[in-house]
């Protein structure tokens, strides 16, 4: 039987694996374009010469991210109440997630999630749950000690 405020490891490896497929070669697919988000963010003009338009790129990708946003919400109304102010609580946890899988890498920002969500769990089981969000930051401090650019960053 599961305790309150847990959810299901699976559900999220789903949902989280599914939309990452998703997201990476529905992008290559729609705008015949492989690598968009360089694209847009390196060489408008190339971009342009390609065949895409820019402006609908980020409106795509701002649709993307509202989308995203709502999922998120959607599975984190789950665990708990939601308020205006609940972003606190999370946004230490998503900072170190996104700068220990790299930034602009969807699947290493999966992993690092994946791995720091593990990583606290087995520290709050057997050290006590108050030192469960420093994990977080000491992985992040290591990795970029040793690798600067995250997990899946690009060099």
């Amino acid at each position: 039987m599961r305790r309150g405020g847990q959810q299901p490891l699976e559900l999220v490896l789903v949902l989280g694996g599914d939309d990452e497929e998703q997201l990476v070669t529905g992008l290559d697919r729609l705008l015949g374009v492989r690598d968009v988000d360089l694209a847009v963010a390196q060489d408008r003009l190339a971009l342009q010469l390609m065949g895409a338009d820019p402006v609908k790129i980020k409106q795509l990708a701002m649709g993307i991210a509202v989308a995203t946003a709502a999922v998120a919400g959607s599975l984190l109304i789950i665990i708990g109440p939601v308020e205006p102010s609940v972003g606190r609580l999370y946004i230490g946890r998503v900072f170190a997630i996104v700068i220990l899988g790299g930034m602009g890498s969807i699947g290493g920002t999966m992993t690092a999630a994946l791995m720091i969500g593990v990583v606290e769990s087995l520290v709050a089981t057997f050290y006590g749950p108050s030192w469960a969000p420093a994990v977080g930051f000491i992985i992040l401090l290591v990795t970029l000690a040793i690798r600067p650019q995250g997990l899946f960053g690009r060099a």
